[in-house]
């Protein structure tokens, strides 16, 4: 079974060091795709990542879209100009 992109960040050490709180859920995009999301809540900011994963499509899919900034709607609407 593959790992994902965002699976794969939790192999890092320095990932999410620092946050203070961090939310996790799933949704379905205007594409009729699953997408994983994952907010980190740090001190003066936000990282948002959002992964749209499928190893059932030939060849797989596996894309990652990361968004910063000061706030929770900023970071997303980064992350989802990145994911489009």
């Amino acid at each position: 079974m593959m790992k994902s992109k965002l699976e794969a960040l939790f192999d890092d050490k320095n990932f999410s060091v620092g946050v203070k709180d961090c939310e996790t859920g799933v949704m379905i995009n205007e594409h009729q795709d699953l997408v994983t999301y994952m907010f980190l809540f740090y001190q003066d900011s936000v990282e948002v990542f959002l992964s749209v994963f499928d190893e059932d499509v030939p060849y797989g899919r596996d894309i990652l879209a990361k968004g910063a900034a000061d706030t929770l709607d900023d970071a997303v609407a980064l992350a989802l100009d990145k994911l489009e």
